[in-house]
């Protein structure tokens, strides 16, 4: 009797609809169709979904649950989709409801023994919405899916049952120990067989239920399309009475095996009109062209047909790549081409013709692609998700989400995330939004990566800031598997919401003796987001400062080392030679102090140099005495980048010598005048699972040195030197010639230059200090300009202190150039050591010249792994290819190379003392030497690098 009353109800509704001039908007909807549930059962658990005019069909036993299925869906025997929720549901069957939630999956035993998983939807009841009459009573009628009307009565089961301050639903504050049981009364068919080959679902039997992903269609009619293989060409012809289009890919297609004439064909959603009880399926297509399509295509497959449209979400110029996303935000993809990273800015529209598609670590990249720009446009908004939902699930079986991840497939999308910096380490830091997530390690949150070199605001844990980066994917713990990863391109790309973090760089220098008589330590730091002044705390053991009384008294201290610095400086006076101490700083801000920053140490010594002073000439006169020799021309970079020179005096930036800037990630100094100066390195990274421990290292192949460096020589010694002897013979001015088209990108430079790398500390502490200090060749004045580098990746995100050729007025002729010696100078009782270079040789009026370059050293180091090298650099970024650009240097030589061992002895670089030798690329073509018999470690003469 109830089904005849439904029949005649639903009868009289249609015909009311008709009676009213409502007229259908649109052809009826499919299962498969945005909205409905066959399209909701494709997405990955945890994916949040809303499902319009679903009909209910049959009530738990708990009160807790319920399943739904579609208007034009004949009542299945077992539901394929149950409505859970850890409170009571008060529906009836027959009420037509719209429902949001999370999709999950529960797995159980039915009720005649076998095993089931059942895909359930985890909902509150404030988000299940009841058609209802005008005066609020829910009414049983055909629902209106499908039909372009909206209807104005409707009420959520909280209102109804009076909840309507309950929570808001949400995986978050859902318990799923307090959802009912599976099965519940309700339970569906088992979830279909996967396939990774159309072979493999032809093999199945007939009647059973398959899945198969990323497949090409190779035609489409009415009722039917055939899927193929992108590598065989075995056919699936599969019926569905939806619309397919041929040449787009199918993402995912679900559906039973049946055997129709001498083959297999694959029955989507026609079986269910003679069978009510059959699975019903579901297809998931996307369109030629988009990024969806291109990421169902394996590994070393070619697109076949232009990604046209794609802005530019963001570009890596260092790193060789950038990434596209649609115009829609649907997808995002890592392209591989290096030229274009260079040239591209967010916000252009471009076309990606003929890559190749591959893997990098898990993350789905275009390699191989040609690049074309079509037009200029504005940089796309990102798309805000919490920590959990960054990454997604899988896409597909080719395209992988993080691991444990759920909701829809965000990797290579511009996207904004938030949280509080839980860990800064080497190369990145960590966030977490209260989701306590982990990529295995011991630290909450999501990785943050890609900020190098100089940035104007350094991550302190405690703050609390908001990312805007690209959703990528990246293995940092193999057993975890892949790890959610946010890449950014620059420091604007971070805003800091609340800063709570104590400050960074604190390094602590001593600085000689006070008016008394007595020791003195200058306490450096950087200066912190919203700190309105400073405390700063003293111990005598580490870890033992007292925290009840700063030594700068009841008023926070808040001078810079000059007007305009982002360094502040206390001197701390009246101490007690030979006896060290611990320093930590706290921010002080409206609410309150930091946590202390990290602490650093040092003795006092009368014989240090005088960093506090700001006198150029008191700090020069201690340089020189350190070194034991008075030079020409003394120059020195103190502890917050000021330059002092017995010539100049002091130089800061914005004074009349132009200091440079730092490119961010880069070894490249930019002049106000527009010109660049590229900073060397010895152009490789060392190898090896003992590096920190010293231990013998793999040389480093040609194809993995930066492009950057072009041909290089380099020898390395064993750790624990303290310095090291040259001379350099760079050959006349006539036998140099570099080549410079800036329009193909070229900028060579030839250099030659000592220095040393030393690694202090371990996993997140880690830091790598590499001190470069040479001559580089000035192409505009046929000259040789002395320069010292100190470069290194430290976890607080210290900058790197140049002394380059403008700070630096004296250049060489290469007519004469005697030599070159680099040492760490030690302060007589303290810790610290300063790098120091000394180059003698003619300047440009002929005249014997010394330069004495010194530098206060960012870490505690009294030894360290010696180096020697000379090469002609490229500037050409991210590739891994040498151009041939016609320059050229002849009859270069490098003799009688010393090292300072760790006793203080000057000794020949031997077989015994060197670790790794490196080697000019493809020199039978580009590079001949000569090394005479027996002085293979220390000797190299007639020289002659040719590109």
């Amino acid at each position: 009797m109830k089904s005849l009353s439904r029949v005649l109800l639903c009868q009289v509704l249609v015909a009311l609809f008709f009676a009213s001039g409502v007229a259908w908007a649109r052809a009826p909807i499919r299962d498969g169709d945005p909205g409905t549930i066959g399209a909701c059962l494709t997405q990955p658990d945890g994916s949040r979904v809303t499902l319009p005019c679903e009909e209910v069909i049959r009530c738990g036993r708990s009160g807790k649950s319920f399943a739904i299925k579609e208007w034009f869906e004949p009542q299945p025997a077992k539901p394929r989709l149950a409505v859970v929720s850890t409170r009571p549901l008060p529906v009836k069957e027959y009420w037509n409801v719209d429902v949001t939630g999370v999709l999950s999956t529960f797995s159980g035993v039915s009720r005649d023994g076998t095993e089931i998983r059942q895909r359930v939807l985890i909902v509150s009841p404030e988000n299940v919405t009841v058609y209802c009459s005008p005066n609020g009573r829910p009414v049983p009628f055909m629902p209106i899916k499908g039909i372009d009307m909206d209807w104005p009565n409707r009420r959520s089961l909280a209102d109804l049952a009076s909840e309507g301050s309950a929570e808001t639903a949400s995986v978050s504050v859902m318990s799923e120990g307090e959802l009912p049981p599976m099965p519940d009364g309700l339970d569906s068919e088992s979830p279909p067989i996967y396939c990774a080959t159309i072979a493999e679902a032809k093999a199945q039997a007939d009647g059973t239920a398959v899945e198969l992903q990323c497949k090409p269609i190779n035609s489409a009619t009415s009722g039917s399309f055939v899927i193929g293989e992108d590598d065989t060409y075995d056919t699936l012809t599969t019926y569905y009475t939806g619309t397919v289009v041929a040449d787009d890919r199918v993402k995912k297609v679900t559906g039973t095996i049946h055997t129709s004439g001498s083959d297999k064909v694959l029955d989507v959603d026609s079986s269910p009109g003679f069978d009510p009880d059959a699975y019903v399926g579901s297809v998931q297509t996307v369109a030629q062209g988009t990024i969806a399509w291109a990421k169902t295509f394996a590994d070393g497959l070619y697109l076949t047909a232009d990604l046209s449209g794609k802005i530019v979400s963001r570009t890596f110029p260092a790193l060789g790549y950038f990434y596209v996303q649609e115009p829609s935000r649907a997808c995002g993809i890592r392209v591989n081409d290096s030229a274009s990273a260079e040239s591209l800015h967010a916000g252009d529209i471009v076309t990606i013709s003929g890559g190749e598609m591959t893997t990098v670590d898990g993350e789905r990249a275009i390699h191989y692609a040609y690049t074309q720009m079509d037009s200029s446009g504005d940089a796309p908004r990102p798309l805000g998700l919490n920590n959990k939902a960054v990454g997604g699930g899988d896409l597909n079986v080719l395209t992988q989400g993080p691991a444990e991840g759920t909701g829809t497939s965000n990797v290579g999308l511009l996207i904004r995330a938030w949280g509080r910096i839980t860990d800064v380490d080497f190369g990145g830091f960590y966030i977490d939004d209260g989701s306590n997530l982990t990529d295995g390690g011991t630290v909450a949150g999501i990785r943050v990566v890609g900020l190098g070199g100089y940035q104007t605001y350094t991550p302190a844990v405690g703050d609390y800031v908001a990312v805007t980066g690209i959703s990528g994917l990246a293995t940092y713990y193999t057993e975890h598997g892949l790890a959610r990863t946010i890449r950014v391109a620059s420091s604007n790309d971070l805003t800091v919401v609340r800063c709570t973090g104590p400050p960074t760089e604190v390094e602590v220098q001593p600085s000689g003796t006070d008016t008394n008589g007595y020791g003195k330590l200058s306490i450096y730091w950087k200066a912190t987001p919203g700190a309105i002044g400073y405390n700063i705390y003293r111990g005598t053991t580490s870890g033992g400062e007292d925290y009840q009384n700063p030594i700068n008294g009841p008023n926070p201290w808040n001078t810079p080392t000059y007007a305009g610095s982002d360094k502040f400086v206390f001197t701390d006076t009246g101490l007690t030679f030979g006896q060290e101490y611990f320093y930590t700083v706290k921010a002080v801000r409206a609410d309150g102090e930091s946590i202390a920053s990290d602490e650093d140490s040092d003795i006092p010594d009368d014989w240090a140099i005088p960093w506090d002073s700001d006198d150029a000439y008191a700090i020069t006169d201690a340089v020189a005495n350190l070194y034991g020799y008075y030079a020409d021309l003394i120059c020195a970079v103190g502890p917050d980048g000021t330059v002092y020179s017995n010539w100049q005096g002091v130089l800061r930036p914005g004074g009349s010598v132009d200091l440079g800037t730092l490119e961010p990630g880069t070894n490249t100094l930019h002049y106000s005048d527009g010109s660049t100066l590229n900073l060397p390195d010895d152009g490789g990274v060392l190898s090896g699972d003992d590096e920190e421990s010293g231990g013998m290292l793999a040389s480093v192949p040609t194809t993995e040195q930066n492009a950057s460096d072009g041909p290089y020589r380099r020898v390395r010694s064993k750790p624990t030197c303290t310095g090291s002897y040259g001379l350099f013979y760079p050959g006349w001015r006539n036998q140099i010639y570099m080549a410079r088209n800036t329009a193909q990108g070229i900028d060579d430079d030839y250099w030659t230059y000592l220095g040393s790398r030393t690694i202090i500390g371990s996993g997140k502490r880690r830091t790598v200090l590499e001190i470069d200090a040479g001559v580089q060749w000035s192409e505009a004045y046929c000259r040789y300009n002395p320069h010292l580098s100190l470069k290194y990746n430290r976890y607080d995100g210290s900058k790197a202190r140049t002394l380059a050729p403008k700070n630096c007025p004296i250049t060489f002729d290469t007519s004469y150039f005697g030599g070159i010696e680099m040492c760490y100078v030690m302060q007589p009782t303290g810790k610290s050591s300063t790098p120091m270079i000394l180059f003698y040789g003619a300047d440009q009026n002929w005249e014997d010249k010394t330069v004495l370059l010194a530098a206060a050293n960012p870490v505690k180091v009294r030894s360290g792994m010696m180096k020697r090298a000379h090469s002609i650099a490229q500037g050409r970024k991210g590739g891994n290819h040498y151009r041939r650009t016609g320059s050229h240097v002849y009859n270069a030589a490098f003799a009688n190379g010393q090292l300072r061992n760790a006793s203080g002895q000057w000794v020949t670089w031997t077989d015994s003392l060197t670790q790794d030798q490196g080697a000019y690329p493809w020199p039978s073509s580009i590079v001949t030497w000569t090394i005479p018999a027996g002085q293979e470690y220390y000797t190299e003469n007639d020289i002659s690098i040719q590109l």
